[in-house]
């Protein structure tokens, strides 16, 4: 039996498990036709990671979330103690700033093998506050990835420069936590909304849903006190009824994020948007 479209991307993207991976690469050598697509998507990544290599355009970066989506999505992995030197060299090079200033303490560097990932945990000493940085030859995948150590229930999304702030310190050993990254299971996009300046109020309500059937309803508001957007998740994958799921929200490159369950409305506080606003959703 062939495999489906979805299969063959994921094995192409190095985020099949092994066992599948060994089955589908079989079939393809000696199925033309499964072939012929895997050469074609292959192409295609070729062609992508050329791009990201420049500069991606917004159209390019939408596709690279969506591939995300589809070959990470609801997958957690999981991160283990980084300790060859030589590995350190390979992903850290253009990293030496934190090697630079004795103000920063290195707390860990832990890596994942697949996807290839590095993520440093730092402590700024003089700003008082702890941060991760997370690192790839890829510099657009370690955008928005949720971050997150359970056995001490510290949590926080990454920038676009894939660094991140804890909002309360770390512990001084941090070795022997099991950290973990999460890719969005769901990723909307809101153009720059229009309204009418001159109103004390204005409101705005509309219904987003993805190709695979994730639906949220977002309502903008603009009041006296201030600005902001209310977001209730609709469905997953078409299912109304699901666990808790955490919302965020990215507006002028700041990150907001709250935890949110079905038939619930969270509201997030906005600037003028005059920029795009990215919706994710994380489970």
């Amino acid at each position: 039996m062939h495999p489906n479209r979805e299969e063959i991307e994921n094995y192409l993207s190095g985020v099949l498990g092994d066992s599948r991976s060994r089955e589908i690469e079989r079939h393809l050598a000696d199925c033309e036709f499964c072939r012929e697509f895997a050469q074609n998507f292959r192409e295609f990544l070729e062609d992508l990671e050329s791009a990201a290599a420049e500069s991606l355009p917004e159209e390019l970066s939408r596709l690279a979330d969506t591939l995300f989506v589809r070959g990470l999505s609801s997958k957690i992995v999981d991160l283990k103690q980084l300790q060859s030197e030589a590995a350190k060299e390979i992903f850290l090079a253009a990293d030496s700033e934190a090697g630079e200033s004795q103000a920063l303490v290195a707390l860990g560097t832990f890596y994942s093998e697949v996807p290839e990932m590095v993520l440093k945990v730092m402590r700024d000493n003089n700003a008082g506050y702890d941060f991760i940085q997370l690192i790839s030859e890829k510099e657009w995948m370690t955008s928005n990835v949720l971050v997150r150590a359970p056995e001490i229930n510290r949590e926080t999304i990454t920038g676009e420069d894939g660094r991140a702030v804890f909002t309360e310190r770390l512990p001084a050993k941090i070795d022997h936590l099991k950290w973990q990254l999460k890719f969005p299971d769901a990723i909307f996009h809101l153009e720059p909304l229009q309204y009418d300046p001159e109103k004390v109020e204005y409101e705005k309500e509309m219904t987003l849903e993805t190709d695979r059937k994730d639906k949220i309803k977002v309502k903008f508001q603009g009041k006296t006190e201030g600005k902001q957007i209310e977001i209730a998740v609709l469905s997953l994958e078409g299912n109304p009824e699901f666990k808790a799921v955490k919302i965020a929200v990215s507006c002028e490159g700041k990150n907001q994020f709250k935890n949110v369950r079905n038939a619930e409305t969270v509201s997030f506080e906005v600037k003028e948007p005059l920029e795009e606003i990215k919706i994710r959703l994380y489970q």
